[in-house]
């Protein structure tokens, strides 16, 4: 994986970044998403788009029901994946959003440590879901979908929110969790769900790249 700040400031300055061969963008930053692109042993840039996002989301609007949540994760990727694939050339890039919903609720990035503990608690003893947008543009063919997860979170206890509420890293995923870091072990989940609660059904796009005569192994 290549996260070159060089391109950033391409980015910045309106520049486009060409390729001398097909390349695999993820237009994102995100740790977990570049983490399993990794592990699936994908040649792959990190080019996280400049959208401005809490802009697109007040556009958007209420989200009060999980098809709504699917339509807005939809939405979020493809505008991050476009945006990436009008800076570059020679490139397929893909974009992905992941929210957390509980009930007509849309848990996020908590936004302080009330948050955070409000949306521990209610994650607590509840079943919820995880929906991920991704979108794959390649020579201006757009696939874009989603992918939902169930999840059974187990008791989380006071205590434990009290260590939580105070880590930095509760405030960089969705739901304020990650099933393989801060509340690993307390999440129950089907395996095949398990790249896609992160924030990437990699199997998914393995297939699709596959199909599109693409290999981007390392």
């Amino acid at each position: 994986m290549v996260q070159n700040e060089e391109y950033i400031k391409k980015l910045l300055n309106n520049e486009i970044i060409e390729f001398k061969e097909k390349t695999l963008v993820l237009a994102s930053k995100s740790a977990s998403r570049i983490k399993v692109l990794e592990r699936a042993g994908l040649k792959f840039v990190a080019i996280p788009s400049l959208i401005d996002e809490e802009k697109l989301k007040t556009e958007f609007g209420e989200v009060k029901a999980e098809e709504v949540a699917a339509n807005y994760v939809k939405r979020l990727s493809h505008e991050k994946a476009m945006w990436v694939y009008e800076h570059v050339k020679n490139a397929v890039v893909i974009g992905a959003d992941t929210v957390a919903f509980y009930k007509d609720e849309i848990l996020e990035k908590p936004k302080d440590e009330a948050d955070a503990r409000r949306i521990f608690t209610t994650l607590s003893n509840s079943t919820h879901t995880v929906l991920t947008g991704v979108c794959i543009v390649d020579d201006k063919k757009v696939d874009n979908f989603v992918k939902v997860s169930p999840i059974k979170m187990l008791d989380i206890p006071k205590e434990l929110q009290d260590i939580l509420v105070k880590d930095k890293l509760t405030y960089t995923y969705a739901g304020g969790y990650c099933i393989d870091g801060n509340l690993q072990g307390r999440a129950i989940f089907e395996k095949e769900d398990f790249n896609n609660i992160l924030g990437i059904p990699i199997e998914d796009i393995l297939v699709k790249l596959k199909e599109a005569g693409h290999d981007f192994s390392r």
